[in-house]
């Protein structure tokens, strides 16, 4: 048994991706709404007006739902020298992040069909990516700690570091968002666009 118990800084390494996942969805789905269509006395452009939000974000939704069943599939019958989750987790992660900065840097100050396109485009590309790291990521566990006690462990601490990853994205984030004017610091092409 104690041939098969996982050294702690492997459980921590595992884990703490669950962090790192944590923060980009909470920080995604609490402020992507507000940054596209903010509340008309916020003094923030819209971007997207909230309806047309609304229904990019069901579309961008009912598109994850279709294909992480797929993506799921391929991450269990996948045969290649890596293993079978490895290559998701190397591939899919760099657009995570290209995902993840695009979401913030809309193309235009005033021209909504161009930013909604822009838009849907990069949602996608964020979602898919996102799926494709975290299905196998979630499934590399049981690969991990086949014994049901060094499973819950890694189990454990998972959960804790991905509570740390929701309140950082929670808590953290929020000053970002209500304290700096994202629309310059990050997208300076639009300054002066009318």
């Amino acid at each position: 048994m104690s041939e098969n118990k996982l050294r702690f800084w492997r459980v921590a390494l595992y884990s703490s991706a669950s962090a790192g996942l944590n923060i980009l969805a909470i920080t995604v789905s609490t402020w992507l709404l507000y940054f596209y269509s903010p509340p008309p006395d916020s003094g923030r452009p819209t971007y997207i007006p909230a309806v047309t939000m609304g229904v990019l974000l069901l579309v961008a939704t009912f598109w994850d739902a279709i294909v992480d069943p797929f993506i799921g599939h391929w991450s269990d019958t996948l045969r290649s020298r890596w293993g079978r989750r490895r290559p998701f987790l190397i591939f899919a992660s760099p657009f995570i992040l290209l995902g993840a900065i695009l979401l913030w840097t809309p193309p235009s100050l005033s021209n909504y069909v161009v930013n909604a396109i822009y838009f849907m485009v990069v949602i996608l590309v964020y979602h898919t990516s996102y799926s494709l790291v975290g299905i196998p990521y979630d499934a590399t566990m049981p690969e991990m700690a086949p014994e049901t006690h060094a499973r819950l462990g890694l189990s454990y601490w998972k959960g804790f570091f991905g509570i740390v990853g929701v309140l950082i994205g929670s808590l953290v984030a929020a000053p970002l968002f209500l304290n700096l004017d994202l629309t310059y610091l990050i997208n300076p092409k639009c300054v002066g666009e009318t």
